[in-house]
């Protein structure tokens, strides 16, 4: 896995606490003189891990069978998803609902029948099988595609790395600032954080009689992950010894 990493300028102040007017006799103590920095970090990768959301929406005049025609459909995905080798706990239900259709016109309403919708997410740890996630569970009668969101397995410790160079980029203009100021940096006095970028979700709603026909509709279109950005932003001051 490769990684760009970009670390930017930032603007720094120098903050030495001055005595007001008519008490410069006050001694001015050490840790009251501080240099403030801001750090920048961008590390940005091809993510490795995929959550899709596909699913079904199924019609009946009752609820029971709409009901039971969604459940076998939902077993089908389920089929399709194993033989791609997907873990069942890496399948999870998202959204069941079920509800009446009515409808209204000249002032009366009518029960149509029911509407049984069943998503599930799957997590795709190989990113490569994401399309024949898609085109598989659409063979099985799904009907419902929610979208694709890309990830990275291993964020936690990327945006830590992210951390890292940010504080470090602090640190470093600190002590050029303090050194051309003819002083010494100290130790740490704050840490202000605040992380940027994340999981990118990839667009793709399809629907039953929407999409007219999803699959034809999934083949023309090119899913490529392209790359996420993971950005750490900290401002930090230190003391001036």
């Amino acid at each position: 896995m490769k990684a760009a990493i970009t670390v930017m300028g930032a603007v720094l102040v120098l903050a030495a606490q001055a005595a007001p007017a008519g008490a410069q006799d006050r001694p001015v103590f050490a840790s009251e003189r501080r240099v403030t920095t801001s750090g920048q970090s961008e590390i940005s990768l091809a993510p490795d891990q995929a959550w899709v959301t596909v699913g079904i929406e199924q019609r009946a005049p009752k609820s029971q069978e709409a009901q039971r025609l969604a459940a076998q459909v939902m077993t089908r995905i389920q089929a399709q998803l194993a033989a791609l080798d997907i873990p069942e706990a890496a399948i999870r239900t998202v959204s069941f609902n079920l509800h009446a259709d009515w409808q209204h016109a000249a002032g009366k309403r009518t029960l149509r029948g029911y509407v049984v919708t069943n998503l599930v997410q799957v997590r795709v740890d190989d990113i490569a099988k994401v399309a024949d996630v898609l085109d598989r569970s659409i063979e099985a009668g799904g009907n419902a595609i929610h979208g694709v969101r890309w990830d990275l397995e291993d964020r936690v410790n990327v945006e830590r790395d992210a951390l890292r160079q940010a504080v470090e980029d602090a640190k470093q203009r600190a002590e050029v600032a303090v050194a051309a100021a003819g002083g010494t940096l100290g130790a740490v006095a704050s840490i202000n954080e605040q992380r940027m970028g994340g999981a990118r979700q990839m667009d793709m709603r399809m629907q039953a009689g929407v999409a007219g026909n999803m699959a034809e509709a999934l083949s023309a279109t090119p899913i490529s992950p392209g790359e996420l950005t993971v950005r750490s932003n900290v401002t930090v001051s230190f003391r001036i010894e």
